[in-house]
C-alpha cells in the first residue's frame, strides 16, 4: 500500500546517541596484508536491553557511511550498525577493487551478523544499499526480520544506463548540465588519448558495445589508465553529474561532496561495478523476490516521486511481486538523494512502524522454536515409551527363549548316544 504521513518526521537528535563502539573486521585472507580488506564498523548500542539491531547499508558503491543514516532510527528502539563496505569510508585499503564484488559484500554482512551474535536483524539501505540489502535477504531470508529500502535499484542493464543516455529522464530534465557533462568527458578523453563520445548516446540495451553504453565504457577506460590524477578527476566529474540529478532542488553541499575523497572514491568504485554488471545476473534480484515473498519478510520502501537516478518503477515492481500487505510504500516529494526532507520524513516513519513488526516476528520465531521444542519432547517421550514397550517385549522373548532352550535340553537328554567309529 502507498502511505502518506500526517506528521513531518526529522532525524533523531545527535545528542541522543552514545559514542559508538568501533570494530575492525578483516574479511579477506587471499590478499597481501597491506591489501587485505578490513571493514570499519560503528555500533550504537541502545539502552533498551530488548532493542533489535538494524544495519544500514550505504550507497555508491563506494560512498561510505555517515551519521545521518544512524539518525533515521530512534536509539531507544534500535541497536544501530553503520558499515563502511569494502574499499569505502574508513574501511581499508580505500578504493581497493580486488576481491571487491557483490557476492563478497553479501558474505561480509553475514560475518558481521555472526560477529554480533544476532539471530536476526533489520536490513536497511538506500540506492546501491537497497541492491545489497535485497541480495543479502534473498540469500539469507531466515536472518532478516524486516527490510527498509530507499530508492530501489535492481542493477539491471536498463537501471544502469537509466541516467546516462540522451533519452533518459535525467538528460531531458537537465539538458544544460547533461551537455556540460559530455563536454567535460570529451576533454578528459582527449587528455587520455581515448576516442570521444559518440554524437548520440543511445542504442541497443542488449549490446554492451553500442553507443548506449558509451559513458560507462569511456569512464571505465579513464579509470583504468596509468594517470591516477586524471582518473581521480574523471571520477569526480562522473559523481558530479550523478549528484546534479539526485536532488529535487539544487544542493551545493551535495555537489561539493562529489569532488571530496569519498565522492571520488564512489565514482571509481561505481563505474567498476557498472562495467562488471554489478557482479549480478541480469534480473537476478527481481527473479528472487519470490524468496522474500515466501519468507514473509515485511518490506518498507521510500522512493522519491521525482527520482531520476533510480526509477520509481522499481519500487512498484517490488510491490507487485510480493504478497498483498507485505509492502508499505511511501512515495516522497523528492528526488533520489536520501538527505531530502520528505525522504527523511518517511524513512524515520518507516523505522518507527517497523519496530513492532520486528517484535512480532521475534515472538513468532520464539513460539515456533518452543513448538519445535515441544515436538522434540513429545517425540522423545514417544521413543522412551516405545523403548519401554520394546524392553517388555524383549523380556518376554528372552523368557520364551529360555523355556525353549530348557525344553530342547530335556529333549537332548533323551537322544541315544552314538559312538564314533
Amino acid at each position: 500500500m502507498e502511505t502518506r504521513a500526517t506528521t513531518m518526521h526529522t532525524l533523531h537528535p545527535i545528542e541522543n546517541f552514545a559514542e559508538p563502539e568501533v570494530h575492525f573486521l578483516k574479511v579477506e585472507e587471499n590478499l597481501p596484508d597491506d591489501k587485505a580488506h578490513t571493514l570499519h564498523i560503528r555500533y550504537f548500542k541502545s539502552k533498551n536491553p530488548d532493542a533489535p539491531t538494524v544495519i544500514y547499508l550505504h550507497g555508491g558503491p563506494g560512498a561510505g557511511s555517515d551519521m545521518t543514516q544512524a539518525q533515521l532510527f530512534n536509539p531507544e528502539d534500535y541497536n544501530i550498525i553503520l558499515l563502511d563496505q569494502r574499499g569505502a569510508g574508513k574501511s581499508t585499503p580505500k578504493g581497493e577493487m580486488r576481491e571487491n564484488n557483490t557476492e563478497n559484500l553479501i558474505e561480509d554482512l553475514e560475518k558481521i551478523r555472526e560477529l554480533f551474535g544476532l539471530e536476526k536483524w533489520v536490513v536497511a539501505g538506500g540506492s546501491w544499499g537497497s541492491t545489497l540489502g535485497l541480495g543479502y535477504a534473498e540469500k539469507y531470508p531466515e536472518r532478516v526480520s524486516v527490510i527498509i529500502m530507499r530508492g530501489v535499484f535492481f542493477a539491471r542493464a536498463e537501471d544502469t544506463v537509466g541516467f546516462l543516455n540522451d533519452d533518459s529522464r535525467a538528460a531531458k530534465a537537465h539538458p544544460k548540465e547533461w551537455k556540460y557533462f559530455k563536454e567535460e568527458t570529451n576533454k578528459l578523453l582527449k587528455t587520455a588519448g581515448l576516442p570521444f563520445l559518440p554524437e548520440k548516446i543511445s542504442g541497443d540495451l542488449n549490446d554492451k558495445n553500442s553507443p548506449l553504453y558509451a559513458i560507462i565504457n569511456s569512464y571505465y577506460d579513464l579509470l583504468q589508465g596509468e594517470d591516477k590524477e586524471l582518473a581521480a578527476q574523471a571520477a569526480g566529474v562522473f559523481t558530479f553529474w550523478e549528484k546534479t540529478v539526485s536532488f529535487l532542488q539544487p544542493n551545493a553541499e551535495g555537489l561539493s561532496w562529489a569532488t571530496d575523497p569519498d565522492g571520488i572514491n564512489m565514482g571509481l568504485t561505481e563505474v567498476t561495478y557498472m562495467k562488471k554488471d554489478w557482479f549480478l545476473k541480469e534480473n537476478q534480484l527481481v527473479d528472487d523476490l519470490r524468496i522474500i515473498k515466501e519468507a514473509g519478510i515485511p518490506v518498507f520502501i521510500v522512493h522519491g516521486k521525482h527520482d531520476l537516478v533510480c526509477s520509481p518503477k522499481c519500487a512498484q515492481i517490488v510491490k507487485d511481486n510480493l504478497a498483498p500487505g507485505q509492502v508499505t510504500y511511501f512515495q516522497s516529494e523528492a528526488g533520489h538523494a536520501g538527505s531530502e526532507p520528505d525522504t527523511i520524513n518517511y524513512l524515520v516513519q518507516a523505522a518507527k512502524l517497523a519496530r513492532p513488526l520486528v517484535q512480532k516476528n521475534e515472538n513468532e520465531n520464539k513460539n515456533e522454536t518452543e513448538e519445535k521444542g515441544d515436538e522434540k519432547k513429545k517425540s522423545a517421550h514417544m521413543k522412551l515409551s516405545m523403548m519401554n514397550k520394546d524392553k517388555g517385549l524383549a523380556k518376554k522373548l528372552v523368557n520364551l527363549d529360555i523355556e525353549e532352550l530348557s525344553k530342547q535340553k530335556k529333549d537332548v537328554k533323551n537322544v541315544p548316544v552314538r559312538k564314533l567309529s
